[in-house]
C-alpha cells in the first residue's frame, strides 16, 4: 500500500510537471512540443487515481443525505429532486 501512495505521489509530481511544460510551449505557441506533452499527461492520467470519481461519488451522497434527513426523513424523493441531487455535483 505504502508503494501505491508513492506511485501515485510521483505520478501527480511528473503530471504537474508536465502541465507546467504544456503551458510553457503553450505561451510559446509551439504546437509540436505541445503535442509531445500532452500525449505524456493522457499517459500518466493513467496512473492516478481516479480521485475525481470518487470525489464526486461522495459529494453526491452528501447530497441525498442532506435532502433526505432536512425532509424529515422521508426517502420518498421526486425524480426530480433526484436529477437536481446529480446535477448539483
Amino acid at each position: 500500500m505504502e508503494n501505491n501512495i508513492q506511485n501515485q505521489i510521483q505520478s501527480l509530481d511528473k503530471l504537474n510537471s508536465y502541465i507546467k511544460d504544456w503551458n510553457k510551449y503553450y505561451n510559446n505557441q509551439d504546437f509540436n512540443n505541445m503535442d509531445k506533452v500532452y500525449n505524456k499527461i493522457e499517459k500518466e492520467l493513467e496512473n492516478i487515481m481516479p480521485l475525481e470519481s470518487t470525489i464526486n461519488d461522495a459529494k453526491q451522497i452528501e447530497n441525498i443525505h442532506n435532502l433526505i434527513k432536512n425532509n424529515g426523513k422521508n426517502f420518498n424523493l421526486s425524480q426530480y429532486e433526484l436529477e437536481l441531487v446529480n446535477k448539483l455535483v
